[in-house]
Parts: structure tokens; sequence; C-alpha cells
């Protein structure tokens, strides 16, 4: 706590004077400070100008003469509450938030295009994956398949075509056309494999019969075991 207290000269019975004197200040903001010591000193100078005796928030017993060891006492203890060290102290405390907050509000404009930004990337550049050696696959059971029909089957990664020609005759081939990749599929009315892309026809050996596709289909080896169908890479 600290205050002042200006007062005129009056004589006493006695050639000494105790003045206690104690102000609570409210908090106040560092412009407010700054604004309020500046107010202060020229409310002092003026009370110095017309003569008026200053004392500080301390108890003072000095006799009214001694203005010398009373105005020693008055600058020791107005000395830490300087005004340029006040608004220097409030001026860079308000340059540091500023700063931080410049800091938080960047790192978080980055951290959300990050955020947005890694998916897309990801996405348009998926990380290759390393294909498995696949060289014989179960194709279902042998009832699960009609006479003069097909179905795609999964080998490895990448589909085949398995065919029922008749009650005991199979054919298995790469699903994959070789003109643009696409899946071909079995077509029941004219026993052809078709690919529904550019309209390339196979015939029940792999071979091209029309469309597109420049090379035949790659053929698989189909054997029954036990009540299943096994398709695998040929030798």
């Amino acid at each position: 706590m600290s205050g002042a207290f200006m007062y005129k000269p009056a004589m006493s019975g006695t050639f000494g004077l105790k003045v206690e004197v104690r102000a609570v200040r409210p908090a106040v903001r560092p412009a407010q400070a700054h604004t309020r010591c500046r107010k202060r000193k020229v409310r002092l100078s003026i009370a110095r100008s017309r003569g008026y005796r200053i004392l500080a928030s301390k108890s003072l017993d000095l006799p009214f003469w001694d203005s010398a060891g009373r105005l020693e006492r008055i600058n020791r203890f107005m000395a830490p509450n300087d005004c340029s060290d006040q608004h220097k102290q409030s001026e860079n405390g308000g340059e540091n938030r500023r700063t931080m907050l410049s800091w938080l509000l960047g790192g978080g404009v980055l951290a959300s295009m990050a955020s947005f930004l890694y998916p897309v990337i990801r996405f348009l550049n998926p990380p290759l994956v390393t294909e498995a050696a696949v060289n014989e696959v179960d194709g279902g059971k042998v009832q699960d398949l009609m006479p003069n029909s097909g179905k795609i089957v999964r080998f490895g990664s990448k589909p085949a075509l398995l065919v029922r020609v008749s009650e005991t005759e199979w054919k298995a081939f790469s699903a994959v056309c070789t003109h643009l990749h696409c899946t071909v599929q079995y077509r029941a009315a004219t026993h052809q494999i078709w690919c529904p892309c550019h309209n390339g026809t196979y015939n029940m050996n792999g071979t091209v019969v029309s469309g597109p596709p420049p090379n035949p289909l790659e053929e698989y080896a189909v054997n029954i075991r036990a009540g299943e169908v096994w398709i695998s890479r040929r030798a």
C-alpha cells in the first residue's frame, strides 16, 4: 500500500508533527497506472510550488523546518515508483502478450492445414503393397456352380474367371482383359468370354475372337479334390 498526503504548515504546541496516512489502491492495468503516476507527479509539483508540505505513507517524525530531511525521505520513497519504469514494463508486457498470441494463432493455422493436407496426399500417393505370391486358390464347392455358368474368383490380388463348361469340364482364366485391364465375364448364350469395356470377346481357350484385345487370356489349371474346385497356375 502506498499513497501521499498534502497539508499546509500549521503551528502546534510542539515543533514536531506525526502524520500516518494509509491508502488502499485498487488493482489497475499498466496503462492506467502510468496515467495515474503522471497525474500524481503533476499534483505534487503544483503542491510544492504553492508551499504545501508532502508526506508519504510513512510516519515522519521530523520538525517542520527540517525541509532537507523531509525531501530526502520523500524522494527515497518515490524512487521505486518511477513513471518511466512503469511505462516500459507495461509496453514490454503488452508486446510479450501479442507475440505469444501470434505464435498460438500461427501454430493453430499450421496444424489445421496439416490435418487437411495429410489425408489428401496419402490418397493421391498410396503406399506400395507387395503382392504375395499365390499359386493355388480354392474356387468353392463343385455343386455351387451349375454347368454352362461362370463366376469371378479372387486369385491373389487379381480376379480369375472360373467356368463350368459341362458336368465334367472346367475352365479357368485370368479375368483381366489384355486390352485395358477390365474384368471379363462369361456369356452363357454365346459360350464366350466377353469384355464389357470395348466389346472384346474370347473363346473357351482364351484366344481373341473379336475386338481390340491384343493377346489371349492367361489360362489356369483346374483340379477337383474332395468335392472342392482348386485353381492353380500352370507349370
